[in-house]
């Protein structure tokens, strides 16, 4: 039976690396014009999306705003409480 030589599997080997790094470079080239395209396609036909208005200053809570403001900071406080070290 005849063995491969060292160099013989290190050139065969390095085949190997440069066959699949030149895949996964391949790949992810494709993939960056893939989204460079998308990209530019949703930038142009895409509908703008209006900005919400900002809240007035002095604006007062609603009653079950109220409520949920109260919830939250009962479970901070509680959380607070339970977690301190």
């Amino acid at each position: 039976m005849i063995e491969p030589s060292v160099n013989a599997l290190l050139l065969e080997g390095l085949q190997l690396m440069l066959i699949g790094m030149g895949i996964v470079l391949g790949f992810l080239l494709l993939l960056v014009g893939v989204l460079r395209l998308m990209s530019g396609a949703v930038l142009r036909w895409a509908p703008e999306e209006a900005l919400p208005e900002p809240l007035p200053a002095g604006r007062q809570l609603g009653g079950d705003e109220q409520r949920l403001t109260a919830v939250i900071g009962a479970a901070i406080a509680d959380y607070r409480r339970r977690h301190r070290t």
